[in-house]
């Protein structure tokens, strides 16, 4: 049975390159913060430590050529996606969001199960991309729990995956030195725009 997991390579480069913009950043960094929903179905965020220990930082302030090589890569990685699952080309039209760069050190993790599509602004996301900025010798993996599959981070390593539920999963941080991963979605565009 299929995974629909796509796992494939950007430029080593482009890697580099974008972990260097967010070491250059420290201002515009901000703690991960993890998803909830209250009765009301309202999507909340919070820092909760206890979930997901991280620094993040939104690449959505800046304007940079390696940002295009970037999205141009994931670009030619989501066509293949489409090659083997071409039911992915009959959904509502989606674009990608922008990356978000995530940095893990020794005592980070996101050590709760959890998957990207809920309710409030989650729903509208239809995949996940997940590129691992470098290499990690231990610890690190990504866990799928229904799939069984394991994912060792290295560097231009992505994944591609449905955001539902089915895909359920978790990552933990490194054992020494820093995890970097640059993240998104694909979310379906407004039909009223």
């Amino acid at each position: 049975m299929d995974d629909f997991i796509l796992i494939d390579k950007v430029d080593e480069g482009v890697c580099k390159n974008l972990i260097h913009i967010f070491n250059s950043h420290p201002d515009k960094h901000f703690a991960g913060q993890v998803s909830y929903f209250d009765e009301t179905s309202s999507d909340k965020k919070k820092v909760d430590t206890t979930q997901k220990k991280s620094v993040e930082l939104e690449l959505n302030q800046f304007n940079l050529p390696v940002l295009d090589a970037y999205y141009s890569g994931l670009q030619k990685l989501l066509m293949g996606y489409m090659q083997l699952y071409p039911e992915v080309q009959r959904l509502p039209s989606f674009t990608p969001t922008f990356a978000r760069i995530q940095r893990y050190d020794k005592d980070g993790h996101f050590n709760s199960w959890h998957y990207e599509r809920g309710g409030g602004e989650t729903q509208k996301r239809c995949l996940v991309y997940m590129t691992y900025l470098n290499d990690v010798e231990e610890g690190g993996q990504t866990y799928f729990k229904y799939q069984k599959k394991e994912i060792k981070p290295e560097v231009g390593k992505t994944v591609i995956w449905p955001s539902d539920w089915t895909h359920t999963h978790k990552g933990v941080g490194p054992k020494h030195g820093y995890k970097f991963i640059s993240t998104g979605w694909y979310v379906h565009d407004d039909p009223d725009s």
